[in-house]
C-alpha cells in the first residue's frame, strides 16, 4: 500500500470516527473494531494526516501529466522544509 492511499484511509477514518466509535460499542460489533478504536487516538490521528498533507500537495503539484515541473523542485522542497 502506498502511503498516499494510507493518508486517504487516514481522511476517511477521521471524518468517521465519531460514527465508527459509537458503532464499536454495540455489542454485536466485531470485536477486532472495537479494540481499534479503543486505542485510537484522535489527536494522534490528525498529527500523522498533518505531517502527511504537505507530502500529498508537493506530489500532486510535482506530477502534472503534460507539464514540466522541474523547476518546481526547490521551491516544494524548501516548503516542505520550512513547515516541519
Amino acid at each position: 500500500m502506498r502511503w498516499n492511499s494510507v493518508l486517504l484511509t487516514l481522511k476517511s477514518v477521521a471524518e468517521n470516527l465519531t460514527y465508527y466509535q459509537a458503532l464499536s460499542i454495540d455489542p454485536k460489533a466485531n470485536k477486532n473494531l472495537m479494540c481499534v478504536m479503543a486505542e485510537l487516538k484522535d489527536t494522534l490521528l490528525n498529527a500523522v494526516i498533518g505531517v502527511l498533507d504537505p507530502f500529498d500537495a508537493a506530489t500532486k503539484c510535482l506530477s502534472a501529466g503534460k507539464q514540466a515541473t522541474i523547476h518546481l523542485v526547490l521551491a516544494i522542497k524548501h516548503r516542505l522544509v520550512s513547515a516541519t
